[in-house]
């Protein structure tokens, strides 16, 4: 089974709701399926959750024209799901708080402007969930994943088999198909209207 990134931002889905809580994806224009979520804790207060899945084990994060963060200042909690090292059909999904790797970002941008003083604010910045050495010195800059909040690992292919073996409500799937299309066609999800005809 060939894993894609929508398999990863399912398995920090199913991660959520292993846990209790409950999850709702957001749409919108440029807003890729299972990005985004609002879910639901025990104190029953909606909480905006940004999901990043990378195949690298890396957080790519690029800036707005004002030098700003894009999305994750807005978010109260940020989900990394990325394959596990030693088993590729593992997800490793980790819970953040955004200013945790705000600060992060912000340090990996500061080195980025040592080397280029006139970093464009549309190359993207990346920081590491691991520890990694710093060029071909002996020096180790530390990955992120010890900062995290809590983590889990759970079979990547898993929720996609789940949800393939499940009769998916047809409510549900014509919301799908929706979004989708929207995040394609980088259009609000509310100006998308779709219809289906059976033949014979």
């Amino acid at each position: 089974m060939r894993l894609r990134k929508a398999n990863f931002r399912k398995s920090a889905q199913t991660v959520l709701e292993q846990r209790g809580y409950t999850v709702k994806r957001v749409g919108g224009a440029g807003v890729v399926p299972g990005a985004q979520l609002v879910v639901r804790k025990d104190d029953g207060k909606e909480y905006k959750v940004a999901v990043r899945t990378s195949t690298d084990r890396e957080i790519g994060c690029t800036r707005r024209p004002d030098g700003q963060w894009s999305t994750l200042p807005r978010m109260d909690e940020l989900m990394v799901a990325v394959p596990s090292i030693d088993d590729p059909g593992i997800a490793d999904v980790f819970s953040f708080e955004p200013q945790v790797l705000v600060a992060a970002l912000d340090e990996a941008l500061a080195m980025q402007r040592g080397l280029k003083p006139k970093l464009s604010y549309k190359v993207p910045i990346f920081i590491s969930l691991d520890d990694r050495p710093r060029g071909r010195s002996k020096e180790v800059i530390p990955g992120v994943k010890h900062r995290c909040n809590w983590s889990e690992r759970v079979p990547v292919g898993r929720a996609a088999k789940e949800r393939s073996a499940e009769a998916e409500p047809i409510g549900e799937f014509i919301e799908r198909v929706k979004q989708e299309y929207a995040s394609l066609a980088k259009v609000d999800v509310s100006k998308v209207r779709v219809s289906f005809s059976i033949d014979g």
